[in-house]
């Protein structure tokens, strides 16, 4: 079963009923539920009453570990040429 969300207070869509307003707000066009409603968390997200959780990718701990080389290259060196 889907994890639910439940309203804090009297909310309300939008006349676009893309986005959930909250009691007496001007834009407010539908009533989506009182205090206590619970809808999806997948609703709340697409509504804007909850973030999204977001996933944390782990990043290289050294950054020459990709593969680049830094410095001059190989065979090189400081003389001056003749």
């Amino acid at each position: 079963m889907a994890d639910l969300y439940e309203l804090k207070a009297r909310t309300w869509l939008t006349a676009d009923r893309a986005t959930a307003v909250p009691d007496g707000d001007p834009a407010a066009a539908f009533l989506l539920g009182n205090e206590g409603t619970k809808i999806t968390e997948k609703q709340a997200i697409e509504l804007g009453l909850i973030k999204p959780a977001t996933k944390q990718v782990d990043k290289p701990a050294n950054k020459s570990s990709t593969g680049k080389r830094r410095g001059r290259p190989p065979g090189s060196t400081n003389k001056p040429q003749a």
